[in-house]
């Protein structure tokens, strides 16, 4: 029995980190289908060396990720992604980010409903202050808690009409907050955009998913293959 029941990402104009991350999830984890969901402006013809991947999906719909000047993370984005998510599977879905690497099996998954690499809001947000949530890179999140976002309406709420949005992560803070759900901290995973890239080799197989590894890391990864989960 798997601990997971699908992976899923975006892919948003960074067709070759994609193919990296795709391929670093599919050595460990080739019994689980993979959803990659491209925001309109990916091309597809970058993502060959995935396509015929077991278990691989790719969903190629409309630019929803961004709106207006400031690259505010559409609601609508979003619940693309849940709904897709909702349509094949129930159970633990992991989010990744196509800078994201999976460099083992994850050892162990919280019994919670979001789990991952907990972080509060920035205080110069005016949105986020003080939110609490995991940061997408390499979350855990049930489908009954996917479930309860979609059911809530709280995606079309005026609320998120804010122009201080700036990603993903505080929507779904916000609205994991409304509806009383905290995020979990999950050891296994790390996802920090203030870690410099060279720092990337240090989280290797200490972690099971990493976030961001902008760099190509296979060298490394085949001489530690032979590492036990």
């Amino acid at each position: 029995m798997t601990m997971f029941e699908l992976f899923y990402l975006n892919v948003h104009k960074d067709e070759d980190l994609a193919v990296q991350c795709l391929q670093s999830f599919h050595r460990h984890y080739p019994e689980v289908p993979i959803l990659a969901i491209a925001d309109g402006l990916a091309d597809e013809s970058r993502l060959t060396a995935v396509m015929d991947m077991p278990g691989f999906e790719l969903i190629q719909g409309e630019p929803l990720k961004y709106h207006g000047h400031n690259k505010n993370v559409h609601p609508q984005h979003i619940k693309r992604n849940l709904t897709a998510v909702l349509e094949r599977t129930q159970g633990r879905v992991i989010k990744l980010d196509p800078a994201s690497y999976v460099w083992r099996k994850a050892r162990y998954c919280p019994d919670s409903y979001w789990a991952g690499t907990v972080t509060f809001g920035h205080q110069a947000n005016t949105f986020s202050q003080g939110l609490r949530m995991c940061n997408g890179g390499g979350w855990m999140m049930r489908t009954e808690a996917m479930e309860e976002i979609l059911k809530s309406g709280l995606l079309d709420h005026k609320f998120l009409r804010n122009p201080f949005i700036s990603g993903e992560d505080p929507v779904y803070g916000w609205g994991m907050e409304q509806l009383e759900i905290s995020p979990v901290a999950w050891a296994e995973v790390i996802s920090s955009r203030r870690k410099l890239e060279n720092e990337a080799h240090q989280w290797a197989y200490q972690f099971a998913i990493t976030h961001p590894v902008k760099g190509v890391f296979s060298e490394l990864d085949h001489q530690k293959q032979a590492q036990p989960a």
